[in-house]
């Protein structure tokens, strides 16, 4: 179990310690320290240790729930505002899908299956594809990988795409027009990363 104390500036001292209860998820109690250093703003440091350490006072676990959520949420509205933002900018748009279809050479690179191409190279289905796969993902945040794939299926499904053993934009074939859990282990890793790469080409967005 990890617990958290406040430090009343930096200070650790039995007068100004705060005690923030103990968790056993460290990633957690990460996040109640900084919930909670935000709330206080500059008045207290929050540290995480293995060890007890004297206080004078316990914060109630009610309040540190709300504290807690208000940073959540805050993030979750900064995020949306983000999602907002970028929908309205192609060319950032066009920047992240260019981004996952990087990341998905250099997976494909990594198992030596050198059939893709650089963005620059690469053909209109190709990135029309992904730019439809970043607005998917932007429109609907929390989808899985499992989700991301069946939403390109059926995509390609209305393009009078169909099965084949080899991938042929002229006779629309594809080798991963099957389901989810029919695919390899390494195809979906790469709708894991695609979606792991909008998320984090959100997240460095500028904020308005």
């Amino acid at each position: 179990m990890v617990k958290v104390y406040g430090l009343r500036y930096g200070i650790s001292s039995v007068n100004t310690n705060l005690y923030l209860g103990e968790y056993e998820s460290e990633e957690y109690a990460a996040l109640v320290a900084k919930a909670y250093e935000m709330w206080r703003g500059v008045k207290y440091e929050c540290i995480l240790s293995y060890e007890s350490m004297e206080f004078i006072d316990i914060v109630p676990s009610d309040k540190i729930d709300k504290v807690v959520s208000a940073m959540i949420s805050h993030r979750e509205l900064e995020a949306y505002g983000k999602r907002e933002a970028i929908l309205k900018d192609i060319k950032y748009v066009t920047d992240i899908a260019k981004a996952c279809h990087n990341k998905n050479k250099a997976l494909c690179d990594a198992n030596e299956d050198f059939s893709q191409v650089e963005w620059s190279k690469a053909s209109s289905w190709q990135k029309e594809s992904a730019i439809h796969g970043v607005l998917y993902k932007l429109k609907n945040p929390d989808v899985t990988p499992h989700d991301m794939h069946d939403n390109w299926l059926k995509d390609k499904i209305g393009q009078g795409w169909v099965y084949g053993d080899i991938k042929d934009e002229h006779k629309k074939t594809h080798p991963n027009m099957v389901m989810y859990w029919d695919l390899s282990e390494q195809e979906r890793l790469k709708d894991y990363w695609f979606a792991r790469t909008v998320e984090e080409m959100v997240s460095v967005y500028p904020s308005s």
